[in-house]
This record gives C-alpha cells, sequence and structure tokens, in this order.
C-alpha cells in the first residue's frame, strides 16, 4: 500500500510525472494495494510524505458508500465517481487524466 511506496519506491525524478490512483469501491477503500483504511491518520500522513516526494495522486469513487475521496486528488479534475462499472469507463477517464497531465 502506501506505506509500502513510501519504504520501497526511489522518489520520482525531478520533472517527471508519477502518479498513484486511489481507487474506493462501495464500503472498502483500496489505496493501491491496502484493502481497508484503518487508520485515516496514518493514510493521510503517507500521502503527505509521497506528496513532498513528488508524487500526484488521482481517486476514483466506484458504486455507493465509498465515502468522499476527493480530497485525495490533486485537484478536482482528478478525482471522479462512476456506478457500477465493468471497468472500462474508469479506465478511461484514468487514460484521459494521465494523457493530459
Amino acid at each position: 500500500g502506501l506505506a509500502w511506496l513510501r519504504i520501497n519506491r526511489e522518489p520520482p525524478a525531478a520533472g517527471s510525472n508519477a502518479v498513484i490512483i486511489v481507487v474506493g469501491y462501495q464500503y472498502v477503500h483500496t489505496f493501491y494495494f491496502i484493502t481497508a483504511d484503518d487508520n485515516f491518520g496514518l493514510t493521510s500522513n503517507y500521502i503527505n510524505i509521497l506528496h513532498s516526494q513528488g508524487y500526484k495522486f488521482i481517486s476514483v469513487a466506484v458504486g455507493a458508500g465509498h465515502g468522499n475521496l476527493s480530497p485525495i486528488a490533486d485537484n478536482s479534475k482528478w478525482y471522479f465517481q462512476v456506478g457500477d462499472s465493468n471497468g472500462q469507463s474508469v479506465a478511461d477517464q484514468i487514460s484521459s487524466i494521465l494523457c493530459n497531465l
């Protein structure tokens, strides 16, 4: 999850675009490979550390009951919600965001 990224990945190279995609699905939040956010304070701390290293965040909410993930995204255009999805609409939206970095 975010802790693994913080510890095991080198910070992005200067001028590069390193993006972490956070997906919330119904009542379970998925933070990269974390299956549940049991400690929001710790998650926020990891997000702040990764931001300071140069990572950018996109957040996606899929289905209902996922909570508000918009504060995670670096800007309002990098957060979106979809209903139940086969994944293609999510992939298309993420592709659009990445192509416009």
